[in-house]
């Protein structure tokens, strides 16, 4: 599953390369309304990003599962969150228009729930995600209720056979967010013996780049 950010970045640095590329298949648009964020399912809320990610204009669905409610807040309140959303929605434009064909999820493999312990370690990961928009939250600000991890056979943009892992973790009054790491790298780099340089680093490349699967 190609990272939140990632989808806008790698969408404006490749759609000038469209009109040398050949003609290729029409990725068909479909509907995503978030709800699934707000439900009861984590897997449901899982596939839902993994749609919207692949989905025109999705920009606002993804960033509400990407970063807390009140780093939402404090974008709008800078005033900078509808150019993020703008530009957001013109880099994955120019990524989908490069697939060849929508990635999907094909089977939920294997689940695992968070424990008590584990939810409290990867609500680090939100206040470091923010922090690199910008926004400095507290763990105060951040309180995760639920988690799971998911591994996944998937489709890929090209219609490769793939594997993937991701977490889905609820936060209090917020509803469902996307972790794109897995718990074992989540335990390994967001732990108490790890530092705040590496595991800033960690929790940027997870949102950042993308993952060979």
């Amino acid at each position: 599953m190609k990272k939140i950010t990632a989808i806008a970045l790698a969408g404006m640095m490749l759609a000038a390369m469209m009109t040398s590329c050949g003609k290729r298949k029409y990725i068909e648009d479909e509907k995503v309304d978030g709800t699934a964020q707000y439900g009861q399912s984590a897997e449901e809320a899982l596939k839902e990003i993994y749609s919207a990610l692949y989905t025109y204009n999705t920009g606002d669905i993804c960033y509400r599962y990407m970063y807390p409610k009140k780093a939402i807040e404090t974008l709008k309140e800078m005033g900078t969150y509808e150019k993020s959303i703008e530009d957001f929605n013109k880099g994955q434009a120019g990524y989908i228009k490069l697939m060849t064909q929508k990635p999907e999820i094909v089977s939920v493999d294997e689940t695992n729930q968070f424990t008590k312990e584990q939810l409290e370690l990867v609500e680090r990961y939100f206040v470091i995600t923010a922090a690199g928009a910008g926004i400095q939250l507290s763990l105060d600000d951040i309180e995760a209720t639920d988690g799971y991890e998911f591994k996944c056979s998937i489709k890929d943009e090209g219609g490769n056979d793939e594997n993937d892992v991701e977490c889905m973790i609820y936060l209090k009054d917020d509803g469902w967010k996307n972790v794109p790491l897995s718990l074992s790298s989540i335990e390994e780099k967001l732990s108490d013996n790890v530092t705040t340089e590496a595991a800033s680093e960690a929790a940027t490349d997870a949102a950042v780049t993308t993952t060979a699967k």
